[in-house]
């Protein structure tokens, strides 16, 4: 996928609005780097004057190595997939300030655990948007995390096959607009023209990114997932 520079930079903004970084922090390169979330703990730590920890793949086996890891390195941000932190085990990580999950639905009961005593944050987006486009700050006792509201100059809609919205409560696809947009798939026109589409909703030449994800609106503004499309 090709990125523009603004979209990295808008997402570099966007996250140091959203987790408030200092140069303090020892945030965990948990993704491989052939993974876009780890563009995210890239820029959460180094762009900010934080501190990268790096660790073997056996340290990061979610389970005892993980948790290992999170204490003995003293790691105060980490994002993470709520499969791993469903067998982290007990929460006993002090420095551990902001807790990110991203990449899997989030059940209740886990942000209800994990959100005591820290910010934990629910995280939504896609290689083609730069990575990174909604977010939402979770509490104990709310219930099944959103996907959130979107990130700066990030617009997002949930519409019908027709590109119209649909009501809130409504199931329809998510689709993704503003800065993040990315350019498109290199050397592959016909999948570029099928996923990112002209935005009725924006200036002329604006371009939606149709995520192939299904969510509904709620009442507060923030975004449900639901699933695939194609699930």
């Amino acid at each position: 996928v090709a990125i523009a520079h603004r979209g990295l930079s808008n997402m570099l903004e966007g996250q140091r609005d959203l987790v408030d970084p200092t140069p303090g922090d020892r945030v965990l390169q948990f993704a491989s780097l052939g993974f876009d979330a780890s563009v995210l703990e890239l820029t959460w730590s180094l762009a900010n004057g934080g501190c990268l920890v790096t660790a073997p793949g056996d340290a990061l086996r979610p389970g005892p190595d993980l948790a290992r890891t999170l204490r003995e390195r003293r790691v105060t941000g980490a994002m993470l997939p709520p499969s791993a932190l469903a067998v982290l085990g007990e929460d006993a990580f002090p420095n551990l300030r902001v807790l990110q999950v991203a990449g899997e639905d989030c059940p209740a009961g886990l942000a209800d655990r994990w959100s005591r005593g820290r910010r934990f944050q629910n995280v939504y987006g896609l290689t083609e948007t730069t990575v990174w486009s909604l977010a939402a700050d979770i509490g104990p006792g709310q219930g099944r995390p959103p996907v959130g509201t979107p990130m700066r100059n990030t617009r997002v809609h949930v519409l019908d096959d027709d590109l119209q919205p649909v009501p809130v409560g409504v199931p329809g696809e998510i689709h993704l607009g503003g800065d993040a947009v990315g350019r498109g798939y290199l050397n592959r026109p016909a999948l570029t023209a099928a996923t990112y589409v002209p935005d009725p909703y924006g200036a002329p030449g604006d371009r939606l990114c149709r995520t192939g994800d299904l969510g509904t609106h709620r009442p507060d503004g923030s975004v449900e997932w639901l699933g695939r499309r194609d699930s």
